[in-house]
Parts: structure tokens; sequence; C-alpha cells
């Protein structure tokens, strides 16, 4: 299941044929009303540092005890959202970066081949 707090968002995943609802991560009344009891991870993927704090902080509290696992765009940023309850942090662009550089580097091999 997906969540977002953008109303068009959510419609178009909803068109699309995927579980999205309409709700704020931010929001501990949304937490407290779903059964996560069969959930088997939490993905935060929202670009707002503060947001995902908060949802970590959230879900911990009421008692989700499955991985965390949220994206965070600078390295400062790691820790903190670690300490929010996060049980792991994905450096989005720093391994964007270092994947675009690898295609970069494949491309230029497949081209001097050519």
């Amino acid at each position: 299941m997906g969540l977002d707090a953008d109303r068009y968002k959510v419609s178009a995943h909803i068109e699309a044929k995927r579980n999205v609802v309409f709700a704020d991560a931010e929001d501990s009344n949304f937490w407290n009303s779903v059964n996560l009891e069969r959930s088997k991870a939490a993905v935060l993927a929202m670009d707002d540092l503060e947001a995902k704090l908060i949802a970590s902080r959230i879900l911990r509290a009421i008692g989700f005890k499955v991985p965390i696992v949220s994206h965070a765009l600078h390295e400062e940023h790691v820790g903190m959202i670690q300490e929010a309850g996060a049980s792991g942090t994905y450096l989005t662009m720093h391994k964007a970066g270092r994947s675009f550089a690898y295609s970069a580097i494949n491309a230029a091999r497949a081209d001097s081949k050519a």
C-alpha cells in the first residue's frame, strides 16, 4: 500500500491500478487508524526531512517493529533519520550519481567498440 498527501498523485496512482490512499505521513491519527500487522516494511520516500523524521517516530511509537527504510538526500540527514527510528537509509542522490556515472562509462565503452 502506498500513501500520498497530493490528491492528484493519488488519483493518478489509482487510475494506474495501484493501491494508494490519500493521507499525510505526519498524521498520527492516520497511523493509529491503519492496520499494519501484515506489513513487512515501511519505505519513506518523501523529500521533506521533517516528514520522514515524524513518520519514523510515529511508527515506532505505535509499536511498528519491522524495518523502516528511508531515502536521504544528504549524508548529514542519515543519522537524524535513523535516530528517529528508521532501520536504514538510502543516499538517493549518491546512489543515483554512481549509477549515472556507470551508465556513462558503459555507453562510452559500447560506443568505442562500434
